[in-house]
């Protein structure tokens, strides 16, 4: 991602670490639909004793969902060090599926309320519940169902151990762990009826921009359902993505706005802010600046047509109180 402006000296100016704890925005559980996602208002930043600020949607058939922005420690053990959005999709067997966002952030603030819409529209869940479902599940499964059982451990009993102790294959199952590169895959010969059929989740770092398969695990009692090579056909009919360069723009400047405020308040105040944003031809995120909306002073350059591009958006936005042109630099200044 190319941001368009310099920010870098800023945020190791401006992000303080103000005390052990974490800062973090606490929303009451909000009903959205995928077209109509707001930031809720009745929320409160609070001091918790938890690892990650947090944003999470989910939709339930593509339907009726749930923002929910609070905090937590559940994935502190995977030994996650950055933000990460995680993103989800898990389908039962009678073709229901529930898919959906948790972003994950590490500084005070950072799970901006106002962030929800943006994170939903930077993520892509796509998928085919109806073709998947008759390749892992049948409501009249052969006795027994012919499983793969197939391991990567270096220690093969690690995985079968954990095969209930039974005389016929009834269900069959297999785990990718992301975090550990692990796969595990052997039948279950208990009689319980396979309702959860597939869990895939994957984590998506926001400052990498790598992906790590978190997790992914499949039940099913179709023969061979988990083999490797039908597991590779099944992914084929969903899809994930995370536009980074969307959402970084944006999460980025309300982290920029956050250390401000933080500063603000720390300094008991301050006159302003320079943010010397027109150095070595330096492209503007016009956007971001509108959205960051308090008192920013800039020196356009009246002969630089990419300056008054800037100053007439700003214009348009009802974002600009004042324009103070630079006149030093002209190529043709007449001293």
């Amino acid at each position: 991602m190319t941001y368009s402006y310099g920010l870098s000296f800023l945020f190791f100016l401006l992000i303080i670490d103000f005390g052990a704890s974490l800062i973090c925005y606490q929303c009451d559980k909000m009903v959205v639909t995928p077209s109509n996602i707001t930031a809720p208002s009745n929320c409160m930043k609070t001091n918790v004793d938890q690892m990650f600020c947090t944003i999470e949607i989910d939709f339930h058939n593509g339907e009726l969902g749930y923002l929910t922005i609070k905090s937590e420690t559940a994935h502190q053990a995977f030994g996650y060090k950055e933000d990460f959005a995680l993103l989800g999709l898990y389908i039962k067997n009678d073709g229901s599926y529930v898919y959906g966002i948790t972003y994950h952030c590490l500084t005070d603030g950072c799970n901006e309320p106002k962030l929800s819409k943006l994170l939903f529209e930077s993520t892509t869940i796509d998928h085919n519940a109806t073709a998947i479902v008759p390749l892992l599940y049948t409501s009249q499964p052969p006795v027994p169902v012919a499983c793969e059982k197939y391991t990567n451990f270096t220690n093969p009993d690690t995985c079968y151990s954990k095969e209930p102790v039974g005389d016929l294959c009834l269900r069959c199952l297999a785990s990718i762990d992301g975090i550990t590169n692990s796969m595990c895959a052997y039948c279950l010969k208990n009689v319980e009826i396979v309702t959860n059929l597939l869990d895939d989740e994957r984590a998506y770092f926001v400052k990498t921009r790598k992906t790590s398969n978190h997790e992914l695990i499949i039940r099913c009692n179709i023969p061979d359902c988990n083999r490797m090579n039908n597991i590779q056909q099944i992914q084929k009919l969903y899809r994930y993505n995370f536009d980074y360069d969307k959402f970084n723009s944006r999460s980025t400047s309300a982290l920029l706005v956050n250390s401000v405020v933080a500063l603000y308040q720390q300094f008991g105040g301050f006159d302003g802010l320079d943010w010397n944003t027109f150095e070595a031809d330096q492209d503007l995120d016009t956007d971001e600046m509108i959205y960051i909306n308090f008192l920013i002073t800039v020196p356009p350059a009246p002969w630089n047509l990419r300056d008054m591009a800037f100053c007439q958006a700003m214009v348009q936005a009802n974002a600009t109180d004042h324009v103070a042109p630079r006149y030093y630099d002209c190529p043709d200044l007449a001293v």
